[in-house]
């Protein structure tokens, strides 16, 4: 039986007492996305410093959701928490604040618009629409 990074990571969670989420994970929730003319997006992710873990969650995302039609707010962004479970290093709420509001100012008055009009997520789910 051949060893995948996938085993490996597994087995290393499980040796330091981590849990691993089941199930559908981000990029069964992406496939299942439809986007529209005006669907923007913007990706970010939570990462420890130590241990370094290599590769970019938020990265992986935005070229996802990128290659699926999505038009990206700017790039990927990390933000940075103590151990897997938090809380977030001090001065991160205020950036994670600030990416917010920045991200909401980036929207054109026509795009604010629309999202009040659909009172919902801009993206739907296949099949679904927001209630």
């Amino acid at each position: 039986m051949r060893t995948t990074r996938l085993d490996v990571t597994l087995g290393s969670c499980d040796a330091q007492g981590w849990s691993v989420a089941s199930g559908p994970g981000i990029r069964e929730w992406i496939e299942e996305l439809e986007p529209t003319p005006r669907t923007a997006i913007a990706a970010f992710d939570t990462r420890v410093r130590r241990p370094r873990v290599p590769g970019s969650a938020a990265r992986a995302a935005r070229k996802h959701l990128r290659s699926r039609g999505f038009k990206a707010m700017g790039p990927p962004t990390t933000f940075w928490v103590h151990g897997m479970t938090g809380p977030l290093h001090d001065g991160e709420e205020a950036r994670v604040r600030q990416w917010g509001a920045d991200l909401g100012t980036a929207w054109s008055p026509n795009e604010l618009c629309l999202l009040e009009r659909m009172r919902g997520p801009t993206a739907t789910r296949r099949g679904h629409r927001p209630g």
